[in-house]
């Protein structure tokens, strides 16, 4: 299971100044760490899902692999991707975009 660091002092009134970096400096990368990260930690997209499958591709027609297939509470499926964007800084992030509920008919 991936561990979720927290540096923050222990008193929610305190900031604390960090230096930006990019996940290529902190040697981070997107299937091996953020994506197992969220995996183990899905809770914290929403916590009535449950992830079925990482990098799921087994389905007709599929040219590419979903990220993360989730279920949630209702039996409806969760798909969350990751994906890169580059800010005005020039580094690299990524954000877990959720596509919401669905259900076959």
């Amino acid at each position: 299971m991936t561990a979720i660091k927290s540096g923050l002092p222990s008193t929610s009134a305190a900031l604390v100044e960090v230096t930006r970096t990019s996940f290529a400096e902190e040697g981070i990368q997107e299937r091996s760490h953020l994506q197992a990260a969220l995996r183990d930690h899905i809770d914290l997209i929403d916590h009535d899902l449950h992830v079925i499958a990482e990098e799921f591709g087994d389905f007709e027609g599929a040219n590419r692999r979903i990220d993360l297939l989730c279920i949630d509470k209702n039996c409806k499926l969760v798909v969350v991707e990751l994906k890169r964007t580059v800010d005005g800084g020039g580094t690299w992030s990524s954000k877990p975009s959720v596509t919401r509920r669905w259900s076959r008919p």
